[in-house]
């Protein structure tokens, strides 16, 4: 291998170390933005307890945050893959421009191992992967927490006047109070 060839090695070496350079810092901006989406859902979850905000209104925003979670994973994994081919495209041209390279020339490969290599494909984009993963069952939760919620609002809903009807109809000689009726109705809701 001569100097020249050389150069041109180092060329394709600091191509993939770049491509690598990429993955990382799209990684760490992959979590970051998930970190800031992690606490606005906490946040949300806190307006949701202060009673300032209604509790449909709280789920509409942290299922919107779950959805644009989900898209920013999804991104962050096509962002991933296309650096990771592109390292797979420098592999393939350099290979390509060198063949007679055999194992009496010492030089360091491109990458490591194939199969560490595998590894660190998988692993990188298992990150966004898991992220989505997260996201959709957090949706999932949402959306049955939201009609868990609503079924129990729409069979649990009685009128005042509904619980004085009953209370009198099954005791007539008892006077139906305002305080009855409300006690029978926290006893309604707890079930």
């Amino acid at each position: 291998m001569s100097a020249d060839d050389f150069d041109i090695y180092k060329i394709y070496r600091q191509r993939v170390l770049d491509e690598n350079e990429v993955i990382a810092n799209r990684l760490n901006w992959l979590l970051v933005f998930h970190v800031i989406l992690f606490a606005l859902c906490g946040s949300a979850i806190q307006l949701g307890k202060t009673f300032i905000f209604d509790r449909d209104f709280v789920f509409y925003i942290l299922f919107l945050v779950s959805v644009f979670g989900l898209a920013i994973s999804v991104m962050g994994l096509l962002a991933v893959k296309a650096a990771q081919d592109e390292i797979v495209d420098v592999i393939k041209a350099f290979k390509a421009s060198f063949p007679q390279i055999d194992a009496n020339v010492r030089i360091p490969k491109l990458t490591g191992s194939p199969k560490r290599h595998f590894h660190g494909v998988r692993t990188a984009k298992g990150v966004p992967i898991l992220l989505a993963f997260i996201w959709i069952s957090f949706a999932s939760l949402l959306i049955w927490q939201l009609c868990n919620h609503r079924l129990k609002g729409t069979a649990v809903q009685t009128s005042q006047a509904d619980i004085t009807r009953a209370f009198s109809s099954l005791t007539p000689q008892l006077a139906v109070t305002e305080r009855t009726v409300r006690n029978h109705r926290r006893l309604v809701i707890r079930v």
